[in-house]
């Protein structure tokens, strides 16, 4: 991930003026959508001068790169952290996908604001925010093979399993409108099948 330059020397204050900014340009974009939303929209419901917000961005771009990047680092390192742990792997890919269907619950809106708006981005910012969706898959593709290897799952491409996995989950937040009552226990079956889950009932 790239550095976002900041006049402002005081890593503390940025790292609060920064958190004011993109929470209040995540409503603005949401509302407006991103070509439409200015600095001084996001000043102005800040309540600074839009000069001020310059102090810790250097321009537009930058406050949704924060947004998408912050967004999705919280997502990996949290994927990471399960995936660390002593547990056996199936039990941890079924921790792993039990935390992100609640977490994309709660953050649906986040997730179709990052679909829609990160194409936004200069093409080398995307392409940053593509590698960190990679590094999530990574860490579902190394759970799996891990599971594959212990006998407890069976597929025969773990990278296109995890690839699959995280789309279904991240459907269940996309099309919330239409699969919002589905319990958990049916989309954790339907993912165990097509793992080819040994112990659907010990998983």
């Amino acid at each position: 991930l790239r550095e976002v330059p900041a006049k402002n020397r005081n890593p503390e204050l940025i790292a609060e003026r920064r958190r004011e900014i993109t929470s209040a340009a995540i409503v603005e974009i949401d509302r407006n959508g991103f070509q439409l939303t200015s600095v001084e929209n996001v000043a102005r419901a800040i309540g600074i001068d839009k000069r001020t917000i310059y102090d810790y961005v250097e321009k537009k771009e930058d406050i949704l790169y924060l947004i998408l990047s912050g967004f999705l680092m919280e997502h990996v390192e949290e994927l990471e952290r399960i995936r660390l742990g002593t547990e056996p792997a199936i039990e941890r890919l079924r921790t792993m996908v039990e935390w992100q269907l609640a977490y994309t619950q709660v953050n649906s809106k986040m997730i179709e604001f990052t679909y829609r708006e990160m194409r936004s981005l200069p093409h080398e910012d995307v392409s940053s925010m593509l590698a960190l969706v990679n590094l999530l898959i990574a860490e579902y593709e190394s759970v799996i093979q891990e599971a594959q290897e212990e006998g407890s799952i069976r597929v025969s491409d773990t990278h296109l399993a995890a690839h699959t996995l995280t789309t279904i989950v991240d459907m269940m937040s996309l099309r919330a409108w239409a699969l919002a009552d589905t319990p958990k226990e049916d989309v954790l079956d339907l993912l165990w099948g097509m793992l080819g889950v040994s112990d659907r009932d010990g998983a």
